[in-house]
């Protein structure tokens, strides 16, 4: 395994502990801030707006200085002074604006760490499902923590926070043995238009653009379950949903290399209409414990899979640009999920998820007919 991606695994790592700490609480902690499901949703999907934009510029950026480690360290910098900060939040708007600028760190690294990436192994299935790993057990022990915290020694949102800001600092440190690679020039610029897209990318574009549409934030997963449980019970199925996403996401990753990426997304894709659907109709403690399961095996089968095939279908030459571009095309359907599950949540507390599932749907046949008879680009 290439230095590079073990070690910005770890930094991943360690930044997911303190991230997902946060996490874990934050959908409680809006509760108590007077937050509605449409707050919720503008938190969960607009702060990525910027975040999405911003990825664009940091790709081709890194492109055009061949330069990918300096934007990857200060985007962390920038995510532990904001998640530091949201302990002196007083009202959900503040976390808002505290969210917006921890995604504006997000934007910063993660194209050209993505792009640091992929021009660090051959083997991007494995190498993605690998730092997806890395990545989800950061979130497995952060949601752990976050349960000894609140639940065992009962301590407030406040504490609880600002013990999760000081840790993520410790992601920085990894960076001293992280090296740039040097990749190709960008070429002649960023590239805006559709038509000089790859057809291919252009493809799984549009499907993934339909399918971030239906994926809104996990916190409406959460909050479903807390409709029939208790805060430490929903703690707990974050935790479940975490260990599996963990467990499953390297050796997916792996068989993405093997069979095909398609075949593997699409696999994903109809596995989460099962799940959002459960989700919809869930009223048993024991129903949500299948369902978050599932939901980590899903993400399992998407995150990292996606990466590794926009990866594969980009222009070398403009890596990390045209990766901004699927990032900032899914992150503005990230934002119209959340603000429409936000709105039919104050409604009827199904209503998102089955609308998610036909969504899904939608893009599970998009993906189908655009890569079905094309063999070459599944592999």
């Amino acid at each position: 395994m290439n230095r590079n991606i073990i070690f910005l695994g770890i930094v991943s790592l360690l930044n997911d502990v303190s991230s997902e700490v946060i996490a874990a609480v934050l959908p409680l902690y809006l509760l108590s801030l007077g937050s509605s499901g449409v707050g919720i949703g503008l938190i969960g999907s607009l702060s990525e707006s910027l975040s999405n934009i911003l990825k664009l510029f940091s790709g081709y950026f890194s492109d055009r200085i061949k330069k990918r480690k300096i934007f990857v360290f200060n985007g962390y910098l920038v995510s532990s002074i904001a998640k530091i900060s949201f302990a002196f939040a007083g009202t959900w708007p503040v976390v808002l604006i505290l969210k917006m600028l921890e995604r504006t760190g997000k934007g910063l690294r993660t194209v050209p760490r993505d792009a640091l990436i992929a021009d660090s192994s051959a083997e991007r299935g494995k190498a993605f499902g690998f730092h997806r790993m890395m990545d989800t057990a950061g979130a497995v022990l952060g949601a752990g923590i976050a349960i000894l915290f609140f639940s065992l020694f009962r301590l407030s949102f406040y504490r609880i926070i600002l013990i999760a800001g000081l840790l993520g600092f410790l992601a920085l440190v990894p960076f001293l043995w992280v090296k740039d690679v040097s990749g190709k020039s960008a070429g002649k610029g960023l590239v805006f238009s559709w038509r000089d897209i790859p057809p291919d990318l252009k493809k799984f574009f549009a499907a993934a653009l339909v399918f971030s549409l239906s994926n809104f934030t996990y916190m409406f997963f959460i909050l479903k379950a807390r409709s029939v449980t208790g805060a430490g019970q929903v703690l707990f199925l974050y935790l479940w949903f975490n260990v599996f996403y963990m467990l499953l996401s390297y050796p997916v990753g792996i068989l993405a290399d093997r069979i095909g990426k398609v075949p593997v997304l699409l696999a994903g894709y109809a596995l989460f209409i099962v799940t959002v659907l459960g989700f919809a109709a869930a009223q048993s403690i024991l129903l949500f414990y299948v369902l978050f399961l599932l939901y980590g095996v899903t993400q399992a089968f998407m995150d990292g899979v996606e990466k590794a095939f926009v990866s594969e279908l980009v222009d070398p030459e403009k890596k990390g640009s045209n990766m901004g571009i699927f990032y900032m095309l899914t992150g503005f359907g990230n934002v119209g999920a959340g603000l429409i599950a936000g709105y039919f949540w104050d409604r009827n507390q199904s209503l998102p998820f089955i609308i998610s599932a036909c969504l899904a749907g939608a893009a599970f046949f998009i993906l189908l007919a655009g890569f079905y008879r094309k063999r070459r680009t599944i592999v």
